[in-house]
Order: C-alpha cells, then structure tokens, then sequence
C-alpha cells in the first residue's frame, strides 16, 4: 500500500474484528513492513544503524510466534495492486558524480542502486531502486559496465558525465500473487496448525 489508498479498508476491518471479537485483553496489530524497521527506500533515508539491524532481526525471528500464540490472525489475502504507482518507469538523467556515492547490486534487469554511502543530498537526483540505464552514451548492462563506463566519462568524455535511470520508487514490483508467495504460505500454515 504504497501509496496509504488502502490504509482506511485495514483500520476499518480491524475497528470491525475488535467489535466482533469483544477482546478482553489487548488487541495488538501488526501491518507487515510498517511494524518492522525496513531498509531506506526513500533518498532521505539512511541505512539501519546496528540497534535497527538488530531489532529487525529479533524481530524476523520472532514472526512465527506473531503467528502461532495469536489468538486470531486475519490474512488479507489481496488489496488489489496498484494499477501505476506515482514516478515508476519514468526516466531520469542526473550528473555522473551522484552515482560514486551509490551502493550497486545486479538484478534481472540490470544493475540497480541499493543505497548510498552517504545520505544524498536534496539535491541530488538518484534514488533507491533506480535502474541504471546508460552512463553517457553508453548502454550498460552490469555493475562492471556501469564502472568501466563512469571511469571513461570522467577521465576521457567529460560530455558523458551523466547517467539515465529508470524509476521504481517502490522497489522492484512483485508480480507473484500474494495467496502463492512462500512467506505468506508458512504465515497461513503457523495460524492455522496453533
């Protein structure tokens, strides 16, 4: 629920699952990515300190007992995804030197920024999830591409100092049903075998 659309429908069901329920304890709720610390995904963000990583450890560890001493547990197996989400797919040319601050892994895709060394600036233009596309005129297709082509635009082609990217603000997308992602079948199995 990138984009909060969906928020409204989750308070509503759980307003409507503590009518019903009538708990006499505490009701707790748990909203996956939201109650975990999660990497940054936005270029503000800086990466998990080690207390964060820690907690978020202790909290993945902690998840099949979330599921098993629960009283109830509400799957919702699908909130629709999102037809278009704000900025993805749109294409971005920055300066060349963004992209020595930027932390780099290999996807299907092609190569993909991470995170940064150091928060960027505002002014900046790259952002997490980008896909690099081009690095001057030249197309790239790996991370050994990507610096082969900036050591060239910076030393020898100062007009191929900028790279093109193509947004995904959100991360990569998640084509895979919800109800058929392994994660979310081991949840369903520890709420129903409790």
């Amino acid at each position: 629920d990138p984009r909060g659309t969906e928020a409204h429908v989750v308070s509503r069901l759980v307003e409507s699952a503590s009518a019903a329920i009538m708990p006499k304890g505490r009701l707790g709720f748990f909203y996956d990515m939201l109650s975990i610390s999660q990497k940054p995904f936005m270029r503000t963000q800086r990466n998990r300190n080690r207390k964060e990583q820690a907690e978020f450890s202790s909290a993945l560890a902690s998840m099949p007992f979330l599921y098993l001493f629960s009283d109830a547990v509400l799957h919702l197996n699908d909130m629709g995804p999102s037809a278009s989400l704000p900025g993805e797919g749109d294409f971005c040319q920055a300066e060349l030197h963004e992209l020595q601050n930027a932390e780099l892994s290999e996807h299907e895709s092609g190569p993909c920024i991470v995170g940064f060394h150091e928060v960027p600036p505002i002014s900046g233009k790259l952002s997490y999830f980008d896909h690099i596309l081009r690095v001057g005129s030249v197309e790239v297709q790996s991370i050994e591409d990507v610096r082969a082509a900036m050591a060239r635009g910076l030393s020898e082609f100062p007009e191929d100092n900028f790279v093109v990217v193509k947004r995904a603000p959100f991360g990569r997308r998640n084509d895979i049903f919800p109800g058929k992602r392994g994660w979310i079948f081991l949840e369903r199995f520890c709420s129903m075998v409790k």
